[in-house]
């Protein structure tokens, strides 16, 4: 599995339980965030022809009109070691099941 730079165009198909840090510790930063401040934290991935994005959804405190927050945990929703339930976009369901797959074996799970 490898992170891309390129676009991913698709739609929630599917979710998987991680931390923060298991994503940043395999992929790195992330994407910047939505114009529309829906998505703070997103990740584009590519296992074999598959694509699809791992990415929040409408948590963050700018998105929910939350003022001054300063910790990790009250900007984004959750804590950067807390298990959170990320979407996996993509253009089918078999795309966002490869993906799934492939991460969950990275993060041993």
């Amino acid at each position: 599995m490898k992170r891309i730079n390129t676009f991913c165009p698709g739609c929630l198909q599917d979710t998987i339980s991680c931390t923060y840090n298991e994503l940043f510790n395999l992929f790195g930063e992330s994407n910047p965030p939505s114009g529309d401040d829906k998505v703070m934290h997103s990740w584009t991935l590519q296992e074999g022809d598959s694509r699809g994005e791992v990415y929040d959804w409408k948590d963050s405190a700018k998105y929910n009109g939350i003022k001054n927050a300063r910790s990790f945990k009250k900007k984004f929703g959750y804590g950067e070691d807390e298990v959170y339930s990320w979407h996996i976009g993509a253009s089918t369901p078999e795309d966002a099941a490869v993906i799934k797959d492939a991460l969950l074996k990275l993060l041993n799970k």
